[in-house]
Parts: C-alpha cells; sequence; structure tokens
C-alpha cells in the first residue's frame, strides 16, 4: 500500500498546463516548457512472507517526506497535436518501524502523454510512473514503483439549456 501526495508549483502557470496534457480539460497553444518544485508525503506499508525473513516481521510501513525538482514541456507540433514529457526527483527524509532510524531516499516521477485536441473532440495517451524508495542503503535496496497509464477520448457536447 501506498499513500501519498504532493503539493507542485509550476513556473511558467501561464504558458504551460498540465490539464492540457493529461485531463485536456484545456488546450496547449504554443510549445512551452516550465521549471518544478514539489512538496511530497508518502506512507507505505509492504506484507511480505520471506523478504523481511532476518527481521522477523510480516510487514514494514515507512515515511518520506521532502521536496523534489524537475522539469516539463509540451511540443505543439502542428495544430491540435501535442506531446509532453516530465519529470521530478527528490531527496527526501525517511523513517521506517523496523530501524527507526531517519535516512534520505530518493523518489523520481517521469510522465508523458501525447494527442490530439480540438474544440469538439480529443484523443489521447499518458502515462505516469512514480517511485519511492523504502530504504537505500548500500545493501539494502527496497523500492516501490506505481504505473498508471490511459488512453481518453472526449466528445464535447454544447448543450444550450435555456
Amino acid at each position: 500500500m501506498k499513500l501519498g501526495g504532493s503539493l507542485q508549483y509550476n513556473f511558467n502557470y501561464r504558458h504551460f498546463s498540465y490539464s492540457a496534457a493529461f485531463d485536456q480539460t484545456k488546450k496547449q497553444l504554443k510549445s512551452a516548457g516550465t521549471p518544478l518544485v514539489s512538496l511530497s508525503f508518502y506512507y507505505t506499508k509492504v506484507n511480505a512472507d520471506s523478504l523481511f525473513k532476518e527481521e522477523k516481521v510480516s510487514y514494514k510501513t515507512h515515511f518520506l517526506f521532502g521536496p523534489s525538482a524537475g522539469y516539463a514541456y509540451t511540443w505543439v507540433f502542428r495544430k491540435n497535436y501535442f506531446a509532453t514529457g516530465s519529470f521530478s526527483f527528490g531527496l527526501h527524509a525517511s523513517l521506517d518501524n523496523l530501524n527507526k532510524k531517519n535516512g534520505i531516499c530518493p523518489t523520481f516521477f517521469p510522465r508523458i502523454s501525447s494527442g490530439y485536441n480540438t474544440e469538439t473532440w480529443a484523443l489521447a495517451i499518458s502515462a505516469q510512473y512514480n517511485v519511492v524508495y523504502m530504504s537505500f542503503a548500500s545493501v539494502d535496496k527496497l523500492g516501490l514503483g506505481t504505473l498508471n497509464a490511459q488512453i481518453t477520448f472526449i466528445k464535447r457536447l454544447d448543450l444550450k439549456i435555456k
């Protein structure tokens, strides 16, 4: 189980839109990029039969909190066609229930999207992959990755309600 949240700031919010790339609720008219910074929190819990055999426990919980930085860019290569790439990398303070010690663990969050978006309909494909490490020692690396991929088709209806 992995729960978490992130507050992200887009420095070029007037020209770059995540909503245009991943939700198709807006339309990106020109190519644009932006630096990104974020603050994230993650809670993970792993149940395992043999993974933690040496520790004689059946689960491991872990907390991560810290900043990330990255970059995002949308390329509008013809009218209505776009491709977006984004990544952020972070170093987060960590605490786990086994060792009861603080440490530093990396996080990585790449995203891609491409599609066709008009005023009446849109078609896009996108993917996001989030990697959170529960431990990152030289002899003990344990990471959890979450992949979200989707194909989106939208038909916009103009309903005139009087």
